[in-house]
């Protein structure tokens, strides 16, 4: 089990009589087989240097505009990862809502193009905020901007999006 202080001792405490019982379901299993055999093909392993080109050209780029930009922002994802988030780091009072803005006007200013910049905010789950309030668990992290590369993103549409986002900011 993974995740927060609160989550872990909820797991730990409350699913004692579970945890030999959730096994991944034969449909997730079968889903696995063949996402790796797929990418055992020339298609599959073309494709996965795709996406790696295109993650590290994501990263680069949210790299340079948290750099040149005033907005109170911090890159917090590995540079492998196709999935790359941007936390707030100026008022805790704000943040979802300040990102909330920033992921409207990215929508609004996408001249055309598909993109897609979601807000993660942990504390949202009032069940678990209650539960860690109860076991004294530390707060949750603060929301943050998730993107995410994708093998189909051309290097323009990914200078495109960071723009969007740079502009929204």
């Amino acid at each position: 089990c993974a995740g927060r202080k609160g989550l872990i001792d909820h797991q730990r405490l409350a699913g004692a009589g579970y945890c030999f019982s959730a096994s991944c379901p034969p449909a997730a299993c079968s889903a696995a087989i063949a996402t790796v055999a797929d990418l055992a093909t020339p298609s599959g392993a073309e494709r996965a240097t795709r996406l790696r080109a295109s993650t590290e050209r994501l990263g680069e780029q949210l790299r340079a505009l948290v750099a040149c930009s005033s907005a109170p922002l911090e890159l917090i994802s590995s540079p492998e990862s196709f999935v790359q988030h941007l936390r707030w780091k100026g008022d805790a009072r704000d943040a979802e809502t300040r990102l909330l803005a920033v992921a409207r006007a990215c929508r609004d200013g996408c001249e055309g193009r598909s993109l897609q910049v979601q807000v993660c905010s942990p504390g949202v789950c009032d069940a678990e905020a209650a539960f860690a309030a109860r076991t004294g668990a530390p707060p949750p992290p603060p929301p943050t901007l998730r993107l995410c590369a994708s093998a189909e993103h051309s290097p323009e549409d990914i200078d495109a999006a960071v723009a969007i986002l740079g502009r929204a900011l």
